[in-house]
Order: structure tokens, then C-alpha cells, then sequence
């Protein structure tokens, strides 16, 4: 079996990568960042080490890394038999003019008596669906191709900034949905099929991506720069296990998930969040506040759970407020926005919210009081007390 991994990055290289090397199987990265390409080609090799040392590091090697312009880079993913896709949601409309072009390739040969397999591994909401459109605005051949998708859980930091190495949880298998595709060949060990894909995803989304969020948001408004600090914080995690409770019990009425496997599922999110061996900071999971403020993300999504059940939102609503404070202090369009039509023009144009609503008042109550505080900790002490 040969693979190319689309994205040399820190999933690309970090997680699939590594567990392609330590499965055996030959691949080899295709990258768009000319600098990556030739640090990668130079060095030859890196080093994947584990957060808390709780294995010994793995020397990653014998791969080989082309850039998206590179004259063979077309042939070379026409013949691999898997593609993984890890470029972040926002690069996707690229690689889909990518594969157009190699589907056309494989066309051109008529060489394959199977499709063009290729699996996303990115953090976002129905990726493959998402990679399949912008592919289809660029090829209407007819050479047959299948799209699955993962479930990322698994964190991968820069050992240091510009660094080829990878610090990484040792995590070892990756869930994926089927879709009802079968294969011609073995898949690799560590993809797990994943009966109810849907509902995993949902409950990621929920559960692990909004307490995420919610950690991000309310630490940066409490001043701290790393993320395992801000999730272990008592006010802080008195908000997230509220948030915890009210969400899970939403799921639950739409799912009939099973109590315990809730908790479990909370529980081992909220671990690896406050598990300091794990170093992230609150930048990192805090950036690009606008999309996770979109109508169908990790925050509005869930909201929008909680108000149909007629269950209490407002630690979602704090959670809101702080990130839409974030994204005005660190991105140009919302600050624009608010300029120009106040936070309602935010919740209005971005999180597709009735600002008529209950739901809107409360996150620009929220909002307001943020700003009316000397120190926005105290604020977040406070919202704590009232739970």
C-alpha cells in the first residue's frame, strides 16, 4: 500500500504520519508551503515525542515530500491508494482543485480498476462533504473517487517555533466513517470504523470542541496564556462543568445517549484539557474566533440544543460573549462590524441569531458586563457564584 498525505503539518506529520511509519506503509507528503517542503527535504527526517514522556520518541523517515507545483506531484497522488487530506478547513477549496486535476490524470491513463480513495483528517464540520463540492466546481469527468472522513482528537504542538519535530498524545487509533464504502485493500490498524459516525461527530462538536472553546474564551478574559492553566482555573471549570451538564443533557434528550458514557465522554475531555503534560496555549485554541462563532460550530450549534429543549444557556451565553470580545480584539472584521452595527451586527451577520431573541439579549448582557469590569477575571469569579 502507497499513501499521500495532503499536508505536512502538525496532523499531517504528526499523527498520520506517524502512524503510517509505525504501521509499515510507505507514503509520502504533499505540501503547499515551499518553506515546509525544503526544511522536510533537507532534514530528511523528525522526531515525534510524547507529551509526559509516556513513550519513547519515534524517528520518522524513508518518507518523501513533494510541493503542489512540483511536476510530478500529480502522477504521484494518482497513484497512491489512499489520500489523507490535513490542511485545515479554509485550504480545502485548494486541494479540491488539486485532486480535480489528479482525477483527470487518472482519467487520462485508464489505468485503475478501483476509485481514488481519499479520507479527511480535519477539525471541522463535514469536511469530506465540503471537499467533495469544491472538487466537483473543478472536474466533471468521470473517473470515480470516494470521500470518507475522521474524527481528529488527537493534539500535536511545534516541538519549538519552526521546528520539523512534533510533541504529540500518544494516541493510536483514529475513528472514521465508512459511509457504506468497501475497500479493495487492507486498511491500515489504527482507522477504526466508527458505526455511528454522526453521532460521534455531534458529540465532539458539543461536548470536546465547545468545552474547548469555552476553556480558550474564558481564559484569555481571565488573563491566562496557557490552556491546561485556564481549563484548571475554579471558576472556570465551575462554568464548563455546568456546561458540561446542560449540554449532555440535551444530547441526550435528541440521542438517548446512555448517562454514564456521557459523563465518561465529559470526564475524559475535561482530563485531557486540565492535563498539564499536554502544553497548548490559549491562542492556538482560540484563533479565528468568527468561524467558531458561525451558525452550525461549536457554540451556536449547541445553543441552539439547549434553547429547543427549554434548558438553561447561560454558561453558553458567557462562553459566547467572551469569544465575540476575542474575535473583536483580534480580528479586523469583527472589529469593523461592531463599529458599524454594534455586537448585534455580530450576532446578527455571524452566528445568524434573532438579536430579538432571549438568547441574544442575555450574550450581549454578558458582553456588557465584560466591558463595564476593571478586571474581567472578577467577572468570570462572579458569573461562577451564580451557577
Amino acid at each position: 500500500m502507497t499513501c499521500t498525505i495532503i499536508g505536512a503539518g502538525r496532523t499531517g506529520r504528526g499523527f498520520i504520519g506517524r502512524l503510517l511509519y509505525e504501521s509499515g506503509v510507505s507514503f509520502h507528503y504533499v505540501e503547499s508551503q515551499a518553506s515546509l517542503v525544503e526544511r522536510l527535504r533537507q532534514k530528511n527526517s523528525y522526531t515525534v515525542e510524547f507529551f509526559g514522556n509516556t513513550r519513547k520518541p519515534v524517528n520518522i523517515e524513508g518518507f518523501s515530500v513533494q510541493h503542489v507545483s512540483d511536476k510530478n506531484t500529480i502522477e504521484s497522488i494518482a497513484y497512491s491508494d489512499l489520500v489523507f487530506v490535513s490542511v485545515g478547513a479554509d485550504n480545502l477549496v485548494n486541494v479540491g482543485s488539486l485532486l480535480a486535476k489528479v482525477l483527470s490524470y487518472r482519467g487520462s491513463i485508464n489505468l485503475f480498476p478501483y476509485p481514488l480513495y481519499i479520507i479527511t483528517a480535519e477539525n471541522a464540520i463535514h469536511p469530506a462533504e465540503k471537499l467533495r463540492i469544491h472538487i466537483q466546481k473543478s472536474y466533471k469527468g468521470s473517473t470515480h473517487y470516494l470521500i470518507t472522513e475522521t474524527a481528529i482528537f488527537c493534539t500535536t504542538i511545534e516541538k519549538s517555533k519552526g521546528s520539523m519535530d512534533i510533541i504529540s498524545e500518544d494516541l493510536n487509533q483514529i475513528p472514521f466513517a465508512a459511509f457504506n464504502l468497501s475497500f479493495p485493500f487492507e486498511l491500515p490498524s489504527f482507522l477504526r470504523l466508527e458505526k455511528d459516525f454522526e453521532l460521534l461527530l455531534t458529540r465532539k462538536l458539543y461536548t470536546y470542541n465547545c468545552t474547548s472553546a469555552a476553556i480558550a474564551y474564558l481564559g484569555h478574559a481571565s488573563g491566562y496564556l496557557e490552556y491546561a492553566e485556564a481549563a484548571s482555573d475554579p471558576s472556570i471549570e465551575i462554568l464548563l462543568m455546568a456546561l458540561y451538564e446542560s449540554v449532555n443533557h440535551a444530547l441526550g434528550l435528541d440521542y438517548g445517549i446512555d448517562p454514564v458514557d456521557k459523563n465518561e465522554f465529559a470526564c475524559a475531555s475535561l482530563k485531557k484539557f486540565q492535563n498539564k503534560d499536554i502544553y497548548d496555549s490559549i491562542e492556538r485554541n482560540a484563533r479565528n474566533a468568527s468561524r467558531k462563532l458561525g451558525p452550525d460550530e461549536r457554540l451556536l450549534g449547541p445553543l441552539r440544543l439547549l434553547v429547543k429543549h427549554n434548558i438553561a444557556f447561560d454558561v453558553l451565553s458567557m462562553v459566547i460573549a467572551t469569544a465575540c470580545r476575542y474575535g473583536i480584539e483580534h480580528e479586523q472584521s469583527m472589529h469593523d462590524l461592531l463599529e458599524h452595527q454594534g455586537l448585534e451586527g455580530i450576532l446578527k451577520n455571524i452566528c445568524f441569531i434573532d438579536v430579538d431573541s432571549s438568547e441574544a439579549r442575555r450574550i450581549i448582557d454578558f458582553y456588557h458586563d465584560l466591558n463595564d469590569s476593571k478586571h474581567m477575571r472578577d467577572t468570570i469569579f462572579a458569573w461562577s457564584t451564580k451557577i
